[in-house]
């Protein structure tokens, strides 16, 4: 009864036309516009900046888990042995009060696997962010669960969100706002697929379609949509970012198709140079890029900063009139074409629902 209802609550969700679904890249279009302006305006061939990832990453994923059960909490391990067996890591976002008690052997075999813990809501009642007396009143508890397990990152239950308030959080980095919200009973996005500041806090945002929509609303092929969005992000050099709730992944017919995602991940993190981090690896390497200075000494640009090791200097240039950016291995990106290519696919999965 409760994926019928939500089946008739978002029966119009074809029919809105921003932000684009399933990705939207309103952000990085305006900012390759801008690109293509400095350039022709500039007379320069081409212009330097700091490349998106570390050691010239050509992208970069992340793999979540919001915990939403006790059952799903006792299948942690199960999921942690799944990802373990394809050189994946992970974060779960674990719900501190009335769920469920969060236990500190889940906790710790998170850790062990190399993982991170984070805070997902106080008890997942989906009024977090009903109203801000509300919010303020649950904020110094989430931040206190925060702080008792040593987590950095949240996720707000049903990705209810308010970025107005996020003051009032003690987190590093924020994963609670989607790209594109179609399907999710507050809707928008941030039209986005790359991390950025909401104040202090680092936005890494949802950038793939969540299991359950995929699985009970859509009822499409998950593993195609996934595959599609990962190409229109990858192509765009973005953050695909996945949520994958081990409560969903018990069924053997859902672990089955887990199974081939970490696989799909794999592959495409060898083909396409793909940085696999942790949501916390990002958030860092996102602060630290952010103070880094591009320095020219004896004609040569370098990158100075913290982490600077690991940064890379790129260009934008224009050829045949199209913006490309020149990554550090010396190569051009074949973005544009790619991008083109991915909408097109993705308009064909989607024709499939």
């Amino acid at each position: 009864m409760r994926r019928i209802l939500q089946r008739i609550a978002l029966r119009d969700w074809a029919s809105i036309s921003f932000p684009a679904w399933p990705i939207d890249t309103t952000v990085e279009d305006f900012i390759e516009q801008l690109w293509v302006l400095v350039l022709e305006t500039s007379g320069e061939h081409q212009i330097p900046f700091i490349w998106y990832w570390p050691k010239g990453c050509h992208s970069c994923a992340i793999m979540t888990h919001d915990v939403e059960t006790a059952e799903g909490q006792a299948f942690c391990r199960t999921i942690l042995e799944l990802e373990r067996q394809h050189g994946i890591r992970s974060a779960f976002a674990l719900v501190p009060e009335m769920r469920y008690e969060i236990s500190e052997r889940v906790v710790n075999a998170i850790r062990r696997a190399g993982g991170e813990v984070c805070i997902h809501g106080l008890n997942h009642d989906g009024r977090l962010f009903s109203s801000e007396q509300v919010f303020r009143s649950r904020v110094n508890a989430i931040n206190r669960h925060a702080e008792k397990w040593g987590a950095k990152g949240f996720r707000s239950p049903i990705m209810y969100r308010n970025q107005a308030w996020y003051d009032g959080f003690s987190f590093s980095y924020d994963m609670s706002v989607p790209n594109v919200a179609h399907l999710d009973p507050q809707r928008g996005g941030c039209c986005s697929i790359f991390p950025y500041f909401i104040g202090d806090i680092v936005e890494l945002p949802l950038t793939t379609t969540q299991d359950y929509s995929l699985y009970n609303i859509l009822r499409c092929d998950p593993l195609a949509m996934w595959a599609t969005q990962m190409d229109s992000i990858i192509a765009k050099h973005g953050l695909v970012s996945f949520n994958i709730h081990p409560d969903y992944t018990v069924e053997p017919k859902t672990q089955v198709l887990y199974r081939e995602l970490l696989r799909l991940i794999r592959k495409k993190g060898e083909e396409e140079y793909m940085w696999l981090a942790l949501p916390g690896e990002v958030d860092t390497w996102w602060r630290q890029r952010n103070s880094m200075a591009l320095v020219r000494q004896s004609g040569t640009w370098h990158v100075r900063g913290i982490g600077s090791g690991r940064a890379a200097v790129a260009y934008a240039r224009l050829e045949n009139g199209r913006l490309t950016y020149v990554l550090p291995n010396g190569r051009p990106s074949r973005r544009s074409n790619r991008h083109e290519d991915q909408s097109r696919r993705l308009e064909a999965v989607v024709g499939n629902r």
